[in-house]
């Protein structure tokens, strides 16, 4: 049965080698199903383009979502199973992340706490940089983007809208003056469809953080066309308007990632990383003054301790213990 007659009071529904068991949402490009492989009884999610996007172009660019997000294996990237054609309808089966997305979890909770929300933020920005080493540019993250897994860690998903670095004749990449990308969270740089590189991303990474600490999109208006007008010629409002237990230099740190030009922006993740650490629950704090005496009084203990008693072995105890006192000459104090 295909997929497209499958719904929710249909489900299960076998399709090609795969068992459906229901809905897991919808993008742009297609419909994810929860799903079976049935020769492995492997849960996964099956991504199906959809039909109203069906054309030959719009199957090689679903495709090569599959072919580019394969070449990315990190633990905070969505795995890549493979991608294929069933019954005529293209697929790209991938990991389930089991939990939903940042998206959801802001529906359910609000605005997170500063150190959860940039906890997350930090796995996103592992899952970029794996996928930026491979030649990827992500090119559309945002929080229904970022899959949340049952341990808590966020997994990026969706390159839909990716781009490899190292391609130089992508004709879905270079067209020119067609806005790619969700407008509330794409760079200004990516809604004119001028060349973009990793400071894109990062444009996209402080645009998500913005939402986690507030609850919203650092833009919006009443319809796409004025939030790419606002996107591109105003300034987000401050942080600081919408909670008072930001941080000023996180406040910053955000600022900075939504800078309209790229110059403005952090070069790459290890600089945006190194700004953000600060602000996570992963940073180490410092020890007590009481366990780092302790600890400094063991490391000189073996330090002083080993060759003392080796220097004590070899020269012996009274010869070892009494030279110095006996015989203050500079030679002794040497030996000594």
């Amino acid at each position: 049965q295909a997929p497209r007659q499958c719904v929710p009071k249909e489900f299960p529904c076998q399709f090609g080698g795969y068992r459906l068991h229901g809905l897991l949402g919808q993008g742009g490009m297609g419909t994810v199903y929860d799903a079976e492989q049935i020769a492995t009884a492997r849960r996964v999610a099956l991504k199906m383009l959809g039909h109203e996007l069906d054309s030959p172009e719009m199957r090689q660019r679903f495709l090569r979502e599959g072919r580019l997000a394969a070449g990315v294996s990190h633990p905070n990237s969505l795995y890549i199973y493979g991608s294929e054609e069933i019954e005529g309808v293209p697929v790209i089966t991938m990991e389930v992340a089991g939990s939903g997305t940042l998206k959801d979890k802001l529906k359910k909770r609000g605005p997170l706490p500063v150190d959860e929300s940039v906890d997350a933020i930090l796995d996103v920005i592992a899952g970029l940089e794996s996928a930026y080493a491979a030649g990827v540019l992500h090119r559309d993250i945002k929080p229904s983007n970022c899959f949340v897994s049952p341990d808590g860690s966020v997994k990026v998903g969706d390159f839909g809208l990716s781009v490899s670095t190292l391609a130089k004749d992508d004709s879905y990449v270079t067209a020119t003056g067609v806005i790619m990308g969700t407008p509330a969270y794409a760079a200004p740089e990516q809604l004119r469809g001028d060349d973009l590189d990793v400071r894109a991303d990062v444009y996209s990474v402080g645009a998500t953080l913005f939402t986690l600490l507030t609850g919203q999109a650092p833009f919006d208006g009443k319809n796409a066309v004025q939030v790419v007008a606002n996107a591109v010629n105003q300034k987000p409002k401050p942080l600081s308007g919408f909670r008072d237990d930001i941080p000023p230099a996180l406040e910053g740190v955000v600022a900075r990632c939504l800078a309209k030009e790229p110059d403005g922006r952090y070069a790459d993740y290890t600089a945006l990383r190194n700004a953000l650490l600060p602000f996570s629950s992963r940073e180490p704090e410092p020890a007590s003054m009481t366990v780092r005496a302790s600890t400094g009084w063991i490391d000189y203990l073996i330090a002083f301790l080993v060759p003392y008693v080796i220097l004590m072995l070899l020269v012996g105890n009274e010869e070892f213990h009494l030279r110095m006192f006996m015989d203050r000459t500079l030679y002794s104090a040497r030996y000594y």
